[in-house]
């Protein structure tokens, strides 16, 4: 049921998932921009984790002003990005998904271009991208995504392009087929990491499709100066995070039994990152170690020194139970 005139019609249904936190200045701007798309049948989902700001306030009054049919979900605490997906899937019935920003705006044709690229395509292809108009704080053009990162517009399988970064796509502009999630299963929870860890689960298994309607606005937002503490955590988290996702990559090449050097610069990557936690001193040096070994990643003998090294590590209270 479209979530403007609650009817239904003969074309795909669209899942459009918003995730608000903390975006006032812009969510208004966000909302009409999907309330304003040529697609006529498109299922509304809003999220907000728990803002601080007005956001909620605008939200529950832009419903009411436009008198629309939209799932409307508040989080009492901040959850995270991951579980404010995962609740929108969930709940979804979109033959296809849209996961959006709340600072980031639509251009009119986004949705009924790409279900017509996707639909054209055929079924082993589950992603379609294109390029971006970037904008600043302001709202004023800042030139688009493909000018910044110099990428090439690719279709089909994409995985290793990506993979080595000579490839990239802008993740506001994706649309995917929600069948996906069937193969690859929902967004993990215990990542901040969720667009990288995503595009390791899906690019393997599935190819995507270039569409040239440039249909998403992103918004750049200037960068926030950090405190020690938080720029600490950042790096802990970025290096904890890709441990875990390259380790569930070494894992599915395994098992589709492809792209052997990747596999192998997977690897790489994960001992890379280690020995970052090592250097930070952080505590999730010894909680990654754990993870891969318990994991049975790592074999004899390198999981004999790995245990050696990790009881050097832990607190005498720990190593007596």
């Amino acid at each position: 049921m479209d979530f403007r005139t609650r009817t239904r019609c003969d074309q795909p249904l669209v899942t459009v998932g918003v995730l608000s936190y903390n975006y006032a200045a812009y969510v208004l701007a966000t909302l009409d921009s999907i309330y304003n798309q040529t697609f006529p049948h498109i299922e509304f989902f809003i999220v907000d984790d728990c803002s601080t700001d007005d956001s909620v306030v605008l939200i529950r009054q832009w419903i009411e002003d436009n008198n629309v049919e939209v799932t409307f979900i508040v989080h009492p605490v901040n959850k995270g990005r991951n579980t404010a997906i995962n609740t929108i899937l969930e709940k979804s019935e979109g033959k296809y998904v849209i996961i959006f920003a709340s600072d980031d705006e639509m251009n009119p044709r986004r949705i009924e271009e790409q279900v017509n690229s996707l639909e054209k395509a055929g079924d082993d292809y589950f992603v379609c991208y294109s390029d971006a108009q970037l904008m600043n704080e302001q709202g004023e053009p800042r030139g688009f995504f493909s000018d910044k990162v110099k990428s090439p517009f690719l279709s089909g399988n994409v995985f290793e392009e990506y993979y080595f970064e000579r490839f990239y796509m802008a993740a506001p502009t994706v649309m995917f087929r929600k069948s996906i999630y069937e193969k690859v299963g929902l967004y993990d929870t215990r990542l901040t990491a969720e667009d990288y860890d995503m595009w390791m689960r899906i690019l393997p298994v599935a190819k995507v499709v270039f569409c040239e309607y440039i249909g998403t606005k992103y918004r750049i937002r200037e960068n926030q100066k950090l405190m020690p503490s938080q720029q600490f955590n950042l790096q802990q988290w970025y290096h904890k995070d890709r441990i875990i996702i390259y380790k569930k990559l070494v894992n599915l090449l395994q098992k589709l039994q492809k792209w052997p050097n990747t596999q192998e610069a997977a690897s790489k990557k994960i001992s890379f990152h280690l020995i970052h936690l090592k250097k930070l001193r952080s505590p999730y040096f010894v909680q990654m170690i754990s993870f891969l070994l318990k994991s049975s990643y790592y074999r004899i003998p390198v999981a004999r020194l790995l245990r050696m090294q990790l009881n050097q590590m832990m607190p005498q209270s720990q190593k007596e139970s």
